[in-house]
């Protein structure tokens, strides 16, 4: 996970601030398992080569996994673990999502993206297995 902050979200998981997650649970600058961590967190202030892309890693202890890759027009990650699911949604998957602003971006304008009239955006990103 190449970002060097997190949001912090209140009782309604609306944002109320940023935090760095350098030597924290939360950084994943460097490969590690996600062990007990529960995540719906919203990544930012990530880490590039340039103006490239940014890219996550999901991967087994034996290197076969995915990585999703996103170009500059995204500057944000959301990762979900699935531990608010229920039954055997539980836990059973990770959903990683490229984001171009924040949640809450409406409200914050953090990130927002706005077109005029007959102006577009344009973003790529994708994922590639590992290990296979």
């Amino acid at each position: 996970m190449p970002a060097r902050s997190r949001l912090l979200l209140d009782g309604r998981l609306l944002p109320i601030g940023a935090a760095k997650v350098a030597g924290t649970d939360y950084d994943f600058t460097t490969a590690k398992p996600i062990g007990g961590l529960e995540l719906d967190t919203a990544f930012g202030d990530l880490i590039r080569d340039g103006d490239g892309p940014s890219e996550v890693t999901l991967s087994t202890s034996d290197g076969r996994g995915v990585a999703i890759w996103a170009d500059a027009g995204f500057g944000w990650w959301q990762i979900f673990t699935s531990d608010t699911l229920a039954g055997d949604r539980r836990r059973r998957s990770v959903a990683v999502e490229p984001m171009t602003c924040p949640p809450d971006a409406f409200r914050s304008n953090r990130d927002l993206i706005t077109l005029e009239p007959g102006q577009a955006w344009h973003g790529t990103w994708g994922i590639r297995t590992l290990g296979h």
